[in-house]
């Protein structure tokens, strides 16, 4: 091989150059070292536990849009008319996008609640 590492120097290929030793480099890490609270975070960056319906809902939304297009990427057989349902099952998939974005983004009860009933 043409490369000889020791200590803080490299040697390729008859060129020797100095490395650091200790360099830091910043990683995207899907961990934070802090555990686990028992909560998440919603699209308003209200943290909710991850019990809460709303996390529910997100998961159904997304697992039945992921139905729909696994149904729609089947569709893909040479000679066959599908007709419109093609395109329909785009659209469910466009509409439950935005249903889990509404989910992800609940408006705050006291807006819900503008006639000042407690239900």
């Amino acid at each position: 091989s043409n490369t000889i590492s020791q200590g803080g120097t490299e040697t390729i290929a008859g060129a020797t150059k100095t490395r650091r030793m200790f360099s830091s480099t910043t990683k995207n890490v899907p961990y934070t070292r802090k555990g686990d609270t028992g909560t998440s975070q919603l699209g308003t960056g209200e943290r909710r536990s991850k019990c809460d319906c709303n996390f529910e809902a997100l998961g159904c939304v997304d697992e039945l849009c992921t139905v729909v297009g696994v149904a729609h990427a089947h569709l893909d057989v040479k000679g066959f008319d599908y007709g419109e349902l093609p395109e329909r099952l785009l659209d469910v998939m466009s509409r439950l996008f935005d249903i889990g974005s509404h989910v992800a983004k609940p408006r705050i009860a006291a807006m819900n609640n503008q006639d000042g009933s407690d239900e």
